[in-house]
């Protein structure tokens, strides 16, 4: 399956959430209970997930199709694998590479295991991904073709890296503190989230992938 598949089968689940609460928080219907608020909470771990995900195939993709179209091994892809492998074990590897038919596969195989362990959701670690895939002044191409236009709201004029900050932010305050506040003024309290700015932040997760899977094509 392409990455671009496989983000549009994650985050149609996200939209499939929202959907869910839409029906069931329709006008007239009070839709800031707590229960009400999860759902959409649910939504934005569904789709940094998504974005992530993708992230980590389509480096891949582009790093094969940068060894098979241009015959050449990616500077920053090798880098990136030997500082992932432990000095006793690289020896062993560069031997196995050395002898490989296919070295093309083998490095590719390599890569998916030292991106294993990585998360590509706030900007300093999309900036990785995006260094692998070679995109030059990829942050300028991004926002050219996925700036958010809206002439209201939150995200209204927000850079890519602007809202990839943010929304991995929120992220984390659900998976890692189930969104309560902690601080002394408002410890205990839960933070709120509305539906436009849920459905906002999935429309522009869609664009910036969009963007990423266009400018990486050039490569």
């Amino acid at each position: 399956m392409r990455a671009i598949d496989f983000f549009e089968l994650n985050i149609r689940r996200s939209e499939g959430l929202l959907q869910i609460h839409r029906r069931s928080y329709s006008r007239g219907r009070p839709s800031s209970t707590q229960e009400a608020q999860d759902v959409l909470r649910a939504v934005i771990v569904f789709s940094v997930s998504a974005f992530d995900s993708y992230l980590h195939m389509r480096v891949t993709e582009v790093v094969r199709k940068i060894m098979y179209k241009h015959r050449r091994v990616p500077e920053k892809a090798v880098s990136y694998i030997t500082k992932s492998i432990k000095d006793d074990d690289l020896s062993r590897q560069l031997l196995n590479l050395s002898l490989s038919i296919q070295p093309e596969k083998r490095i590719s195989h390599l890569l998916e295991k030292s991106l294993s362990g990585t998360t590509f959701q706030k900007p300093q670690q999309v900036e990785i991904a995006l260094r692998l895939m070679e995109i030059k002044e990829p942050w300028r191409k991004i926002d050219a073709l996925s700036r958010y236009r809206r002439r209201s709201g939150r995200q209204a004029g927000q850079t890519s890296r602007t809202f990839l900050t943010i929304i991995s932010n929120r992220r984390d305050d659900i998976v890692h503190e189930g969104d309560v506040y902690v601080s002394n003024r408002y410890h205990g309290k839960m933070r709120t989230i509305g539906r436009k700015y849920t459905a906002d932040s999935l429309k522009r997760f869609r664009k910036i992938v969009s963007s990423i899977e266009k400018v990486s094509e050039e490569i």
